[in-house]
């Protein structure tokens, strides 16, 4: 679903700047992990953004879905820390509670990373530049093969859409549909 929405300036870590109509983040300050979520957000569905990766100094990005009980602070964990949320890193890297829980393809700046959750089925995917899902030739979320799963962290509804910078002038910019995306 095509869900217009954009970052969340009360839900933003003080170390981060919201751009271009809140829908670039910027790391402003030292090292230090800074996370927004977006305004909307969800209960069950399948949604899909796309996140340019801009400035990436250490590969160290984050893309991702966090619930209500993941805290924004000035200097956020990362997303995929805890039990309240799950990302990939830049370096394909898929944390979940502090773990790398699977490996998908890594991404630089200047690349597009298209994101599929599935609410429903407790299911998230990512691909980069077009590529396979999940760096996979069978995975798909049109169909629900080869997701990685999001069930457990599914237990503080509702579910928001999430990015994170660590290093200083670290950027990302999402698109949630308000422009055409570059992957079909």
């Amino acid at each position: 679903s095509a869900v217009i929405t954009t970052f969340d300036p009360a839900n933003t870590g003080a170390n981060g700047t919201l751009s271009n109509g809140n829908l670039t983040l910027t790391d402003n300050t030292a090292v230090y992990y800074t996370t927004s979520r977006s305004i909307a957000s969800h209960t069950t569905g399948k949604f899909f953004r796309s996140v340019v990766s801009n400035v990436d100094q250490f590969a160290q990005n984050q893309i991702g879905i966090v619930n209500n009980s993941y805290v924004i602070s000035a200097a956020s964990q990362y997303i995929g820390d805890n039990t309240n949320s799950i990302g990939v890193f830049s370096n394909g890297n898929v944390s979940y509670n502090g773990v790398t829980v699977a490996t998908v393809a890594t991404y630089a700046a200047g690349n597009v990373v298209d994101e599929v959750v599935d609410l429903g089925a407790g299911l998230i995917w990512w691909r980069v530049n077009g590529g396979n899902w999940n760096n996979s030739g069978t995975a798909n979320p049109a169909t629900g093969v080869g997701g990685i799963s999001i069930s457990s962290m599914m237990t503080s509804a509702p579910y928001f859409a999430a990015i994170g910078v660590v290093y200083p002038t670290d950027q990302m910019t999402a698109n949630f549909g308000a422009t055409t995306y570059t992957y079909a």
